[in-house]
């Protein structure tokens, strides 16, 4: 009976002290720059922060650190879909910003492949995107949500053939 017990408890504790590597923190504490990026700009994705599942209903934001190919830039890009890996062929693609009309027909094109009925959704024009109030933060890189550059919102997407426009 007492092993019972001492091995209850130990699995307790291991269970308790077991943590997700997900957190949250609020939209609010980013400075968030619409102006950081360009429609269509082509960005190549060198971090992604991943999520603690698929996000089917957009409820928060996934954290991408981005590099602009026209500018060299370093942006912080806060996008609802989420790219697990991004790998060496699946790294650029354009940013397309999230109110535009591209973002909302991007939108309603995920929603549609998650199973939505499209007859059942607004068109693009009168279409509302969610407003997430929380980002991802994956705490094994939590220094990647702490930096200096600038941040913004919106989609990765690919422009015309399926490939980065290259400017």
């Amino acid at each position: 009976m007492n092993r019972l017990l001492i091995s209850a408890t130990l699995l307790l504790f291991f269970l308790c002290s077991c943590n997700s590597k997900y957190g949250f923190r609020d939209v609010s504490s980013f400075k968030i720059d619409s102006a950081a990026l360009k429609a269509n700009e082509p960005i190549e994705v060198i971090y992604a922060s991943g999520g603690p599942d698929y996000n089917s209903k957009a409820a928060y934001f996934y954290h991408y650190m981005v590099v602009s190919q026209q500018t060299g830039d370093t942006i912080n890009l806060l996008s609802p879909f989420v790219i697990v890996k991004p790998s060496e062929d699946n790294r650029l693609f354009n940013f397309i910003p999230y109110h535009s009309t591209s973002g909302k027909m991007l939108m309603r094109s995920m929603v549609t492949e998650m199973g939505a009925d499209a007859t059942n959704l607004p068109d693009v024009d009168s279409l509302v995107l969610p407003e997430p109030k929380q980002v991802v933060v994956n705490h094994d890189f939590e220094a990647m949500s702490n930096n200096q550059h600038r941040w913004t919102i919106g989609f990765l997407g690919t422009v015309r053939d399926g490939s980065p426009v290259k400017q």
